[in-house]
């Protein structure tokens, strides 16, 4: 995912608007907006990406943790971990 700026601890990144003709998504517990939690850097390789962990989202259902994971691969090439029963 291609951001203007690195963002900080505590700023939030907008999963509002996806790209590839992907639709918002509407779940909820899912704002589509994440905080940051932590930014990760590889000082050794300057060419290694910038990791993000951002909060995490809790779903009522496997099936709307699932579409989640669905909406973040299609619409921003993004993956997540599940956790969880």
């Amino acid at each position: 995912m291609e951001l203007p700026l690195v963002p900080r601890i505590g700023e939030s990144v907008s999963f509002l608007f996806p790209g590839n003709g992907v639709m918002p998504l509407a779940l909820p517990n899912f704002s589509g907006i994440r905080r940051v939690e932590s930014v990760i850097h590889n000082p050794s390789d300057p060419a290694t990406p910038i990791l993000l962990s951002l909060e995490p989202v809790t779903l009522g259902t496997s099936a709307e943790a699932l579409a989640l994971f669905q909406f973040f691969k299609e619409g921003y090439g993004l993956h997540g971990n599940e956790y969880g029963p």
